[in-house]
């Protein structure tokens, strides 16, 4: 019973936060606006840090690993990193 009520606590949650972004419009992250204006990122502070974390526990993250390599990518051709 509690399970169920939780569920749809959060399916609701869901659903509110879905509305909420569509009336907001589009949106950029603010990383992608940080590079597609020339300014320096902070891979490190932002990704590089949370991968250093995960490889010291033990925790296996093969998205976060490629996020960081190909943020380093598009970042070095820039001349932002």
């Amino acid at each position: 019973m509690a399970t169920h009520s939780i569920l749809a606590s959060l399916s609701a949650n869901t659903s509110l936060r879905h509305d909420v972004s569509h009336k907001l419009g589009a949106m950029k992250p603010l990383m992608l606006q940080v590079v597609e204006a020339n300014k320096g990122i902070k891979l490190v502070a932002l990704v590089a840090s949370v991968r250093e974390i995960t490889k010291k526990v033990g925790v296996v993250t093969p998205f976060i690993d490629a996020m960081l390599r190909l943020s380093r990518l598009v970042a070095h051709r820039r001349g932002l990193y």
